[in-house]
């Protein structure tokens, strides 16, 4: 068929072309020359997903330093990416916490407006038709086409609402900032968090976008997707026992069927010593065969509804078995080397097996 995710029409029989991508959480802080030289290792036509960190860019209210973003979204444009902005976390002049609190970033801001211009600033520089393209002519164009609004609100830690991450004021956020987007630039596809459990302070509990649509039934009119963290406990194909499975993807698009389910981050990690994170945990091998299958099953099995699968992450691992998140990292720190997991990913990508 045609592939045209976040790249311009290519001709493919390959199902994983154009949708298979990356999280690269450390990458926009790194120099220019680095940020290149690692994503040129990721197949063209996938994608890559960063934080547009808010604090970073416009760390004083009105003033924007776009440094990092241009390296990172020059460099993948080169390399024929697409790139996944998440528009996160507040900057620290628009955050509600007290300036005596730390992590404040992690605090919504105390005014939308500030935010959603800030997504728009986004959209405008790198969307279709935008600033960066205009001024880098030389630069294969890959204008954006699709963002998140935050990194996993439905998490306490990331959403600090109190003990308990409030769903309502997320909504608020997207409430108030989706139209912006839409507004700036229509085609964008603007995500929203569509997980259906919440980790609170004392563990995990149902009810984030239950909770969200119940009190607001018509949000997912305003938004073009649900972004979904599928962490799964034993491999893709385990849809039985305790915890979190894979199969939460199904169940999110059973749930609300109107909008499609873009697996914006998952992974398994290779830290198998590691205790913190459950069923998780496995070994480098297992991790390949995990990734390659939960591929396999998101693409194809449900391939209608969803559109891509960006993993955890393009990070280098020490190999510290015991560092739960250090093993989602799919290049070994020792010699920089691709882990199993991210070769089966390239293998599928290149030839679909």
């Amino acid at each position: 068929g045609s592939v045209v995710v976040g790249v311009s029409a290519v001709t493919s029989s390959n199902p994983y072309v154009g949708k298979v991508g990356y999280n690269t959480p450390s990458l926009p802080f790194q120099s220019a020359l680095t940020v290149s030289t690692e994503l040129a290792r990721i197949p063209p036509l996938g994608w890559v997903r960063a934080d547009f960190a808010w604090d970073a860019v416009e760390h004083t209210q009105g003033t924007f330093n776009w440094t990092y973003t241009d390296a990172l979204v020059r460099a993948a444009a080169t390399n024929k990416l697409s790139v996944m902005p998440i528009v996160d976390y507040s900057a620290l002049w628009a955050s509600s916490a007290p300036s005596t609190v730390t992590l404040r970033q992690f605090y919504p801001p105390t005014n939308d407006s500030d935010y959603a211009n800030y997504a728009v600033q986004i959209v405008k520089r790198y969307g279709s038709g935008g600033s960066f393209w205009m001024a880098n002519p030389s630069i294969p164009s890959m204008p954006i086409t699709a963002l998140e609004l935050w990194n996993e609100p439905y998490q306490w830690s990331f959403w600090r609402t109190g003990t308990d991450p409030s769903s309502a004021r997320y909504d608020q956020l997207v409430r108030n900032t989706a139209p912006a987007i839409h507004a700036a630039n229509p085609s964008i596809k603007v995500l929203m968090s569509g997980q259906m459990w919440r980790h609170t302070t004392g563990g995990d509990v149902n009810g984030w976008l239950q909770n969200i649509l119940a009190a607001d039934p018509t949000l997912n009119q305003i938004v073009n997707g649900y972004a979904l963290h599928p962490y799964a406990n034993g491999g893709p194909y385990n849809d039985t026992g305790s915890g979190h499975q894979f199969i939460q993807v199904k169940q999110l698009h059973d749930f609300d069927p109107s909008l499609p389910v873009w697996i914006t981050e998952v992974g398994w990690t290779s830290a198998s010593g590691c205790t913190s994170y459950g069923g998780n945990a496995t070994t480098e091998s297992n991790q390949a065969q995990y990734e390659h299958d939960a591929t396999v099953r998101a693409l194809n099995d449900w391939s209608s509804f969803v559109p891509l699968i960006i993993f955890h992450s393009f990070e280098s691992s020490t190999g510290n078995l015991t560092d739960c998140e250090d093993g989602y990292g799919l290049r070994h720190a020792s010699d920089d080397s691709l882990k199993p997991a991210a070769t089966a990913l390239k293998n599928l990508v290149q030839t679909g097996l």
